[in-house]
């Protein structure tokens, strides 16, 4: 395992084998949320697909939390690892996950104490209520796992190894399902057992990301230009992280408390309108998150430049992300479109269901052409 200089090299090849693993994991990411929602809507029932639908929005105010902490790490650790102050870089490392798992712990706390109130307040129907509690409760629990996992991944990507989140997202993904399908299939658990099937597979995943990466350190140099000791936690790098932390939360979850207003009045028109739209959120959801991958790497290729000094790269990385982006929209827009019907189909147990494929689909046509 060796960690890759993004200063290095041509911009275009340097960022596109850099990006190409974290858009691969984003993908088996959102597969096997997306894989959730069609194993409830094949093997439970329509309203099962409703129920993870009703909780998504809710689960979404968590990931924002996640993703924005592990932004924040991200960022400052490429700037140390530019600088070639490696020192320092271990030390945010471990102030990162000290920090994260305090988080994580209040989330939680706040988490189970406010998911029913959070669903009546959302008007969830009555005919999903309980299996949508019981989902989030269920999720809340892991959000231990879910946030030093993403932390984990974004200190690799922080160090240019992008492989590593890679294989450990495919590994995460597959056993997710798999675990899906068992406590569905075989346990007739409902509901229950994709949340626990969730949680179960992030929990493993967090260990064993975590010993690999304290196996990782290990390979980072142990020469350093500034002369610096090594700090358990540091409150100084505690405050550059919440610097790119805070902004980057607040960014994510503006947009995700954006949606409880949106799924507040979904979920006044009933169950039928609620699977139809949850479906349709979650191949949009898909896409979008391809667009945040490759702004990360854009990211963690610009942070490592700024340490480096080197700003013509910074420019030039900055243009060839935007490029990326831009043709991933329209290859997205051309496939989404025309197959619109096909996609929110692949999530239902009765073909017939033309209400939920009609409002699902509606949405798909509304949105899809702004990407």
């Amino acid at each position: 395992m060796k960690t890759n200089d993004l200063t290095q090299g041509k911009p275009l090849k340097t960022l596109v084998l850099f990006a190409l693993p974290m858009v691969i994991s984003v993908c088996f990411q959102q597969f096997y949320n997306i894989a959730d929602s069609i194993i409830a809507g094949k093997f439970v029932s329509n309203n099962a697909l409703a129920a993870i639908s009703a909780s998504y929005p809710l689960t979404m105010i968590f990931m924002a939390i996640g993703v924005g902490c592990g932004v924040g790490c991200g960022v400052v650790i490429s700037r140390m690892y530019g600088h070639h102050n490696y020192v320092k870089v271990k030390s945010s490392i471990s102030t990162a996950f000290i920090s994260i798992a305090i988080l994580a712990a209040i989330c939680t706390v706040v988490g189970s104490l406010f998911t029913e109130w959070a669903m009546h307040l959302l008007d969830t129907p009555q005919d999903v209520f309980s299996d949508a509690a019981d989902y989030l409760k269920i999720y809340v629990f892991g959000l231990g796992f879910l946030f030093l996992y993403n932390a984990s991944g974004s200190i690799f990507q922080a160090l240019g190894n992008s492989r590593i989140p890679l294989v450990m997202l495919i590994a995460s993904s597959l056993l997710n399902i798999a675990l899906d399908l068992l406590f569905v299939i075989v346990f007739d658990l409902g509901v229950r057992g994709l949340a626990w099937a969730t949680f179960a597979a992030q929990g493993l995943s967090c260990i064993v990301s975590f010993v690999v990466l304290m196996f990782y350190l290990k390979r980072i140099p142990k020469d350093d230009i500034d002369g610096e000791t090594f700090r358990f936690f540091s409150f100084g790098i505690l405050r550059s992280l919440l610097r790119i932390a805070i902004p980057s939360m607040i960014q994510q979850s503006i947009v995700s408390v954006g949606q409880l207003f949106v799924q507040s009045l979904i979920n006044g028109y009933g169950s039928e309108v609620l699977a139809a739209y949850g479906a349709a959120l979650k191949i949009n959801t898909f896409i979008i998150h391809i667009f945040v991958s490759i702004s990360n790497a854009v990211s963690s290729y610009t942070a490592q430049n700024i340490g480096a000094g080197n700003r013509e790269n910074l420019r030039r990385g900055l243009r060839i992300g935007l490029c990326i982006n831009a043709v991933t929209a329209l290859v997205s827009i051309a496939i989404i479109l025309p197959l619109a019907d096909n996609f929110i189909k692949a999530f239902l147990s009765d073909s017939n269901a033309q209400a939920i494929v009609k409002a699902g689909s509606e949405f798909l046509y509304i949105v899809v052409p702004f990407y």
